[in-house]
């Protein structure tokens, strides 16, 4: 493997498929855009991936929504990463919008900034963005922490 900065070991830029998810069932999604790029230096994954859907069926509408990561994340209390999200479903998501990683998981879960109190799960049920089983669009960008 290359060196990259003070010896550290890098890898990419590679591509993987970004796939959406469920925490209890996944949709069956029907995707037009399904790309991603990765990038590793030392432990740190730096980021790019959107999908897109024409058609998308759930069965489970109070689910998270969760999109799949090219490694796991760190298993570590309080996980480092720093990961920018924009969803859409006609309209774009009307608050702030990040994903989150989960500790030794290979995906993200999306949650929702409101402008008071603590952040609200996006789900695929969410009445502000409607029933998120037709179309939909997902962009992320950042970085997070692997094993």
């Amino acid at each position: 493997m290359p060196e990259g900065i003070g010896g550290a070991v890098t890898i990419g830029p590679l591509s993987y498929t970004p796939i959406l998810q469920g925490a209890t069932d996944n949709p069956v999604v029907t995707y037009t855009t399904q790309q991603g790029r990765w990038w590793q230096l030392g432990k740190i994954v730096f980021i790019q991936a959107q999908i897109a859907s024409s058609t998308m069926t759930k069965t489970t509408l109070t689910d998270q929504v969760r999109m799949t990561l090219p490694l796991a994340a760190a298993n570590v209390a309080g996980n480092i990463s720093q990961i920018a999200a924009r969803l859409e479903n006609g309209t774009a998501v009307q608050n702030g919008m990040v994903a989150e990683t989960s500790a030794n998981n290979a995906y993200v879960t999306f949650r929702m900034l409101p402008t008071a109190a603590a952040t609200v799960t996006l789900t695929y049920a969410l009445t502000s963005l409607g029933i998120l089983t037709n179309s939909l669009t997902v962009n992320i960008s950042g970085w997070y922490e692997t094993v």
